[in-house]
């Protein structure tokens, strides 16, 4: 046949300063490039409209992979067009067997998805303080290294009870809590949403855990340790004799380091403030009013609180205004002295060479604090570049240990001992009041702020009266009655 060529005849064909195409067979053409690379070229008719496509492999003289020979692609040109003279195109039927492969394989994936894959996911989609911080860390050191390379339609209950025994046998009841809420959360998440929720067939294991079975019989809920007149005064004279000592020492580089000052100055201002240690840690200079006495707290430096139920639910946080006291004024004008040509009221140790760094790890303090009440903690062996005494513990260790939490719970409930309302104090701490109507949440706008200035000033005077030796209700028996949280 005329239009028909023979393997000799295409091994001939040379490259040319321009592609070409040469008929090797009816329907059946080979295209030569430039660097002299054959191609084969199927034409065929389907549904009236006359279509090119290239086969897969290229020409080969003899038979092997990667490449079609002569014979082999006069094979795959009689069956394209017996296709297309059923009105099927091959290359839509390909394109299609390509999809559904992928879609085997996609599935056949899915189901080896395991928690650690959910939680990149999930967590892409979590808002909460210090860009999740916390969160990440507590999967990172507790979650992950532990159930994260299990698949999750092959979670168990049996796996998630193994993980929190394994935290309350380490006396770490609180850690075991979050664990378990963080993640409920997770796979709550996770069955709203393809495609974990189709590997949740057996439903969610985390609901079968009855996380109140796992507390000790003696656990408290809630921490309600507050610092006694006695207390906040004992530990004002142990910073003072912590100089004192260090100031006498023969061999300072020997001798024991005092609290730093601006852990210091931070302690003081929780207690005469009532915010959180976080709030304190990550603010800025520009937030502070030292003339007028203000600081205003950035939504983004608060605690996120749900707001709703349900999947309507959100977390959100509010910025809040304090008004400063005297005092509280004073330990700003302190921490400025040290601090003050930062962008941070407490910068980082090690600051970049440019730019303006990062503020304090958020649990600094509380491990500065932490680390000098070795008493009550449950370690195998001291930490490392860490104080491991008990120079912070008040009160003989009667009463427990203290965090910086407590000296905002102890800063509310003096205001409470000086007769100012709860609706105010809650407003001072900028939580939510329980129990108000939607409508007076709309229509009642009051912010309390004269009421808040009055709070917030006779805290920071009762407190000058703590320190300056004189009874206060602070030293009432009942001030200081408490049941504290098992640690």
């Amino acid at each position: 046949m005329a239009n028909t060529k023979t393997v000799r005849e295409i091994e001939a064909l040379k490259p040319k300063k321009s592609a070409y195409q040469v008929t090797a067979s009816p329907g059946l053409s080979v295209r030569v490039a430039t660097n002299g690379v054959k191609k084969w070229v199927v034409r065929y008719t389907v549904a009236g409209k006359q279509r090119d496509a290239r086969l897969a492999a290229p020409y080969g003289s003899k038979p092997a992979d990667g490449v079609l020979t002569l014979a082999e692609a006069r094979t795959e040109t009689a069956r394209i067009r017996a296709l297309a003279r059923r009105g099927i195109d091959f290359q839509v039927q390909d394109a299609e067997l390509r999809k559904q492969a992928t879609l085997v394989l996609a599935a056949e994936a899915e189901q080896r998805y395991c928690i650690q894959d959910l939680y990149n996911k999930w967590i892409t989609t979590v808002t909460r303080q210090n860009n999740n911080a916390a969160l990440i860390a507590l999967f990172a050191r507790h979650v992950l290294p532990t159930i994260g390379g299990i698949e999750l339609r092959k979670l168990t209950e049996g796996d998630i009870l193994a993980m929190l025994r394994k935290l309350r046998a380490a006396g770490t009841i609180r850690t075991m809590q979050m664990v378990h809420d963080s993640l409920l959360q997770m796979l709550h998440w996770a069955e709203d949403r393809a495609p974990w929720r189709r590997l949740l067939v057996e439903g969610n294991p985390a609901d079968l855990i009855e996380i109140g079975r796992l507390l000790p019989a003696d656990y408290v809920e809630e921490r309600s340790r507050v610092l006694s007149g006695s207390e906040i005064r004992e530990l004002s004279e142990i910073f003072q004799r912590m100089d004192a000592e260090y100031a006498a020492a023969p061999d300072r580089r020997k001798a024991k380091r005092p609290v730093d000052q601006k852990t210091r100055i931070a302690v003081w201002i929780c207690l005469s403030t009532l915010c959180r240690i976080g709030e304190l840690l990550s603010a800025e200079w520009e937030h502070i009013d030292l003339e007028k006495g203000i600081w205003d707290i950035p939504a983004s430096n608060r605690k996120k609180v749900r707001v709703g139920s349900g999947k309507k639910a959100r977390m959100m946080a509010q910025d809040l205004k304090v008004h400063l006291s005297l005092f509280a004024r004073r330990q700003f004008a302190a921490l400025h002295t040290i601090t003050g040509g930062s962008r941070w009221c407490f910068p980082e140790n090690k600051r970049p060479p440019e730019g303006d760094g990062s503020h304090l790890c958020l649990k600094t303090v509380s491990k500065q604090i932490g680390d000098r009440q070795i008493r009550f903690k449950n370690r195998a062996k001291r930490l490392k570049h860490r104080a491991a005494d008990n120079s912070l513990v008040l009160a003989n260790g009667t009463r427990g240990a203290w965090t910086p939490h407590d000296l905002r719970r102890t800063g509310s409930t003096l205001m409470q001992a000086l007769d100012v309302p709860s609706e105010h104090i809650n407003c001072c701490q900028g939580h939510a009041i329980a129990g108000v109507d939607p409508l007076d949440k709309v229509y009642l706008l009051w912010k309390y702020w004269p009421q808040k200035q009055e709070a917030w000033d006779k805290l920071g005077a009762v407190i000058e009266k703590i320190l300056a030796g004189e009874k206060t209700p602070a030293d009432d028996p009942q001030f200081s009655e408490t049941s504290l949280q098992k640690k």
